[in-house]
């Protein structure tokens, strides 16, 4: 008896299943009445373009650099005898900073200057023989020809005395000394080095999207690490190639140093860069990177449509369209994860 109960059971089981599996089916087959079934339509949200005015500002960093800066070497091997400056002091252009031992050249100065005076004697005694025809024209030209070499020996050996001394160029600041007194040095050997810091120099890069909108004269703040001072400066000179590597263009602006800003430091630069007041700004969550750049989409009717932009400045919540868009275009805002090219929208909310 328990064994056909539990036939029973198995049967019933059986049945159940083919029963369940037939409505099934019966639920998903196609009614050829109704044709075939629609494609699902995305709903988003969307603006219209309209022009606005806009501030171009960019935001760049870059570094301070010395207006001028030049290494102390000399022009003659020789020992040291003389530096006439300590680390850190203020000089102004002409001060004598160093000198090397020029002994040797003093005593051949004086030598020289025996020379000449000789030669000038005896050119004047020829010129008055060759006046009463005593000496012919080749000897007095010879002996006046002694007098220019014996001025021209005297003109090399001050311009090496010169040299055997070291001048500031510029007014500046010393920097670290190198040597002491005493010391032997070549060409080759960096004394110290002297810096302009007043005004100081601000170099930066610009991308190559801002390059024709950064004119000389344009203004610019900036700020440097471990401090919220803020600084202006003017840009004077940009250079006149795009950087073919980095899409860049190096541009240099000259600000007042009160004596803060050092050489190396790092800089966050703000570039005001005029106002534009046709600028098409979008919502930065309505751009979409692709492989090539950057696209968005377009509601035209009731479908999206991928459109390739260019863009320009951007902030946390818009970014300025360049090329791609135009004034009354619907840019979906919204649900743009989900969205395919020519699919089907549906517009909810549109500003």
């Amino acid at each position: 008896m328990k064994r056909y109960r539990g036939l029973i059971w198995v049967v019933a089981i059986i049945i159940g299943l083919v029963l369940i599996k037939v409505l099934f089916l019966k639920s998903t087959t196609t009614d050829p009445a109704s044709g075939p079934k629609k494609s699902a339509v995305q709903a988003v949200d969307a603006l219209v373009v309209r022009p606005q005015v806009m501030n171009n500002i960019a935001l760049v960093s870059g570094s301070l650099e010395a207006n001028e800066s030049v290494n102390l070497q000399p022009q003659l091997n020789g020992m040291i005898t003389g530096i006439y400056f300590k680390e850190g002091d203020i000089v102004h252009k002409g001060d004598l900073l160093v000198k090397l031992n020029n002994a040797n050249l003093q005593a051949t100065l004086e030598k020289q200057k025996a020379t000449l005076e000789v030669a000038q004697n005896n050119l004047a005694r020829e010129e008055q023989l060759y006046k009463l025809n005593a000496v012919n024209e080749d000897e007095y030209n010879a002996t006046s020809l002694s007098v220019k070499s014996a001025q021209a020996d005297i003109n090399f050996t001050k311009a090496e005395l010169d040299n055997s001394e070291i001048r500031a160029p510029f007014n500046g600041v010393i920097g670290v000394r190198y040597v002491s007194s005493g010391a032997f040095v070549s060409t080759t050997t960096v004394i110290a080095t002297l810096y302009q810091l007043n005004p100081i120099k601000v170099q930066f890069d610009l991308p190559e999207k801002f390059a024709p909108q950064i004119k000389v004269g344009t203004r610019l703040t900036f700020t440097i690490q471990g401090s919220t001072k803020q600084y202006s400066g003017k840009v004077y000179v940009i250079n006149p190639g795009i950087n073919t590597d980095t899409r860049t263009l190096t541009v240099r602006a000259l600000c007042d140093n009160d004596g803060s800003l050092m050489p190396g430091s790092f800089a966050n630069i703000t570039l005001d860069l005029g106002t534009d007041p046709e600028a098409i700004l979008i919502p930065t969550q309505a751009l979409i990177p692709v492989l090539n750049g950057q696209q968005v989409y377009v509601a035209r009717m009731d479908t999206a449509f991928s459109v390739p932009v260019q863009i320009g400045i951007r902030n946390d919540t818009a970014v300025q369209i360049t090329s791609g868009l135009h004034p009354r275009d619907t840019v979906i805002t919204s649900g743009i994860l989900f969205l395919k090219n020519k699919m089907k929208v549906k517009l909810k909310k549109v500003q």
